[in-house]
């Protein structure tokens, strides 16, 4: 019988972020993350030094469920042996504590990406994620891009870029 590992991750909505680091002090839980994907929805994951395979079911860029499975570290190495052409993104992955232990995934993309921040927030129904509005102090350096598949890990490791969106005269 295979384990229930199936997440509703529900609503995912992104943030792109502008401002001096020292704004997102103090990060909690800094891990390095890399993102092979085998195909679109398919995807290995090496966070720290645990490994595991995801399956995504999406929807949209914004809402999605996901199965996964732990693996140890010879069967995630040799997957990807056989899958050269894996894209791949990499990135250091913190948390940013809020009031109420409420909590915000900031992801630092070093490789192709190097300089992008992005600020994530999954949340369980359209209502919740609806309400919800970036604190103050990051509300000035953010820019939501949640709209833009572009900002995705897997249109990210497929571009091997930062994009390049423009919004009335600005561009991000």
């Amino acid at each position: 019988m295979v384990a229930d590992n199936i997440n509703d991750v529900g609503l995912v909505r992104r943030w792109r972020f502008f401002g001096p680091a020292d704004i997102l002090e103090p990060l909690q839980g800094i891990f390095a993350v890399q993102y092979y994907y085998l195909s679109l929805g398919l995807r290995l994951c090496a966070i720290g030094s645990r490994y595991s395979i995801l399956v995504q079911q999406e929807a949209s860029n914004v809402a999605h469920s996901e199965w996964q499975v732990e693996m140890p570290a010879w069967v995630f190495n040799q997957i990807l042996s056989h899958n050269p052409g894996a894209l791949n993104i990499e990135k250091i992955r913190s948390r940013l504590i809020l009031d109420g232990n409420d909590t915000l995934d900031v992801d630092i993309f070093t490789g192709a990406c190097a300089g992008l921040i992005l600020i994530k927030k999954e949340f369980k129904s359209t209502e919740e994620a609806a309400a919800f509005t970036l604190p103050y102090w990051l509300h000035d350096y953010s820019q939501e891009v949640t709209q833009y598949s572009e900002f995705t890990s897997y249109q990210l490791a497929k571009a091997g870029k930062i994009p390049i969106i423009t919004i009335g005269a600005d561009s991000l």
